[in-house]
């Protein structure tokens, strides 16, 4: 209500609000923001699911990606055990073959030493004295008996 000695313009006559206009304008108003309530809530879930598809799109990523690694190195751990197993042979191999060579080497040595005996025994009983003449045929009592004169 104006105050009693207020005085009112032809204008403002018209702009008294009534009670029932003020209850329309509160509803309006209402309606109004719950409309824009909605419509904000529907945006944001849209936003909302727009992120979690990326993010879902971005994860499905990932995970194909670490599927991917986890069959490479599958695959790559068969061929490594399979590669130790051979490298397990070979040093098998290598090991029987050191223990031949070292066993043909010492066969060879000892084959060495009854070599220079039996040159040595050769020798021994090949004696070349000076001055007394070979003769062909010649057995070794013959030859005593030359050197004993």
């Amino acid at each position: 209500m104006p105050p009693k000695n207020a005085k009112i313009s032809p204008c403002e006559e018209d702009a008294v609000v009534t009670m029932s206009s003020l209850s329309q304008l509160m509803e309006q108003q209402r309606e109004i923001y719950k409309d824009m309530l909605l419509q904000q809530q529907d945006n944001f879930k849209c936003f909302i699911q727009l992120i979690m598809d990326g993010t879902i799109k971005r994860l499905d990523g990932v995970i194909r990606d670490v599927q991917e690694l986890k069959t490479s190195l599958e695959f790559t751990q068969v061929k490594f055990e399979e590669k130790k197993m051979g490298c397990t042979e070979i040093e098998a191999k290598i090991k029987a073959l050191e223990t031949t060579i070292t066993t043909s080497k010492q066969e060879l040595d000892a084959m060495f030493t009854k070599l220079d005996y039996i040159e040595n025994q050769s020798r021994r009983t090949n004696i070349l004295i000076n001055g007394i003449a070979d003769e062909k045929g010649e057995n070794w009592s013959e030859s005593e008996k030359k050197t004993e004169r």
